[in-house]
């Protein structure tokens, strides 16, 4: 394992500090290495931290190890460091991670609608054949398709069918969007897996996202997946060099 930018300037400095402090030294050579331990620990600070240890030992080498007290809010120091680190910053996905949350919500509602749909249906087909109407829309009389109408009304079938439509169209709008958005996280991709996925087994309906479809899809999005890795992993080996 390499080690850190941080790290190395710090191993100088903790030597060079430790020599300054030994009683035998003399003075003029300990005045010596505390300003060549000055030098280093702003070094040390104007470089971005990138584990804990790099942490630590920007706080020991700034206030040497616990004499001197951190510069105050906005002076540049290691505090506004330290607060820009614990700031809330947007996760690099945000846009889908919203989309996928909302995805799930809308497929959650025709999912609980679903049922009453079928309910209402059977009920509506009961009372269809009760009144003697043709399964075939086309051979019914007007009477018999004014009959349809209401029965279509009044089994509750038409409110039912309107309610989950219109959460499954939902659902339907938002999988596109997902689709359109590009992903770069393990979190986007999750999101977009799921899209992906959407409707091959979750509503006994006609599938928005054809077998063929979802397989080209899945594809585009392993490639998309290598790619993202292969530069990260890439950025990674340039860091650790």
């Amino acid at each position: 394992m390499s080690t850190s930018p941080i790290m190395t300037l710090f191993r100088e400095f903790e030597a060079k500090h430790r020599q300054a402090s030994d009683p035998s030294v003399d003075d003029e050579v300990a005045d010596a290495l505390l300003d060549e331990c000055k030098s280093l620990e702003q070094r040390i600070l104007s470089i971005p931290v990138s584990s804990a240890q790099d942490l630590a030992a920007k706080l020991v080498a700034n206030t040497r190890y616990g004499d001197y007290t951190l510069d105050d809010r906005g002076e540049g120091g290691l505090l506004d460091e330290l607060l820009a680190i614990l700031a809330v910053r947007e996760h690099p996905d945000a846009k889908l991670i919203d989309l996928g949350q909302q995805f799930e919500e809308s497929k959650a509602k025709a999912r609980s609608l679903e049922p009453a749909c079928k309910r209402a249906y059977k009920k509506y087909e009961a009372e269809l054949a009760a009144a003697g109407i043709s399964d075939f829309p086309l051979d019914r009389s007007e009477a018999q398709k004014a009959c349809e109408r209401e029965l279509y009304r009044s089994t509750g079938y038409k409110a039912a069918s309107d309610a989950f439509n219109a959460a499954h169209g939902e659902s339907i709008r938002l999988m596109k969007a997902i689709h359109r958005t590009k992903a770069t996280t393990l979190e986007g991709f999750a999101a977009k897996l799921a899209a992906i996925a959407f409707d091959q087994s979750d509503f006994e309906v006609t599938d928005p996202v054809p077998v063929d479809v979802a397989e080209r899809e899945l594809y585009r999005l392993a490639r998309s997946m290598a790619k993202v890795v292969k530069s990260g992993y890439a950025a990674g080996g340039q860091r650790n060099g």
